[in-house]
């Protein structure tokens, strides 16, 4: 079997006190009650170095912030271990660390958050940076019904750790798995995807369908992501053609997909 990665030992939450901060927390707890572990809201801060009552307040404002998101989650889901952080420097530097145990990280997508921007900026760093998972919550919230998760597949050996994390998070919610194997030019092939047999012989109660398409991978599996729970995308970061094709469709997914997005780092 490919090198994959671990489980999800829990979820950490990217905080910053916003309604797209709020959304991520409530979509990880959602995710944790599928049996991940407990939820982890962190939450950096910087401070004016030259105004200590500034500084001060900027402290006591994201610590209230960080209790009622708290208080809000142990109310809501009283089975799940809510944990805080707070923590001084960079929020990307912050979650990086706060994320060295394999937890999957959550970030809330929109307006002054951190997938604002290009992807190369924020939220590129945080996946070049963080060892595992990092979903980008955005779109219809979908996790009362029997929508499919989507995993978007180009090369199943290059793509391992996604495959990983779409089959295991479609078994712990119950849903269908859908394959979109995309190619940027020619024609479709799918004799590779035999590689996916071992992933349905270790998770043989998720039905998985498999689609092969020709054309702009970015387009289709946005336009797949209307219909689905969750869009499950691999993200490697060396900087050949191919890869820098790979970033292209995660920019285009975290920035324009109905749904959330997991981007996953396949290790090596």
């Amino acid at each position: 079997m490919t090198s994959t990665m671990e489980r999800p030992t829990a979820v950490t939450v990217g905080y910053n006190g916003s309604a797209f901060a709020h959304r991520a927390a409530h979509w990880s707890a959602h995710y944790a009650r599928l049996g991940v572990g407990g939820v982890r809201l962190v939450q950096a801060y910087e401070y004016n170095m030259l105004d200590a009552l500034v500084s001060e307040r900027i402290v006591r404002c994201a610590r209230d912030e960080l209790a009622r998101e708290a208080g809000k989650l142990r109310h809501d889901f009283p089975d799940l271990a809510i944990d805080t952080v707070l923590k001084y420097g960079h929020p990307g530097d912050v979650l990086a660390e706060a994320t060295a145990d394999m937890s999957v990280l959550v970030v809330g997508a929109g307006g002054g958050g951190l997938t604002h921007g290009v992807f190369g900026s924020e939220v590129g760093r945080l996946v070049r940076r963080v060892p595992h998972t990092v979903v980008v919550v955005r779109g219809a919230e979908k996790r009362a019904d029997q929508s499919p998760v989507v995993l978007g597949v180009h090369d199943p050996a290059d793509d391992s750790a996604a495959i990983q994390f779409g089959f295991d998070f479609a078994a712990r919610a119950g849903v269908a798995l859908n394959v979109v194997h995309t190619h940027p030019r020619g024609v479709a092939d799918s004799t590779d995807l035999a590689a996916l047999d071992q992933w349905r012989t270790r998770y043989p109660n998720v039905r998985v369908t498999v689609e092969s398409v020709v054309g702009d991978a970015a387009r289709t599996l946005v336009e797949r992501s209307t219909h689905a729970r969750l869009l499950v995308i691999g993200y490697h970061g060396h900087s050949t053609l191919h890869h820098t094709l790979r970033r292209s469709v995660s920019r285009a997914a975290t920035q324009h997909a109905a749904c959330p997005v997991a981007i996953t780092t396949t290790p090596g």
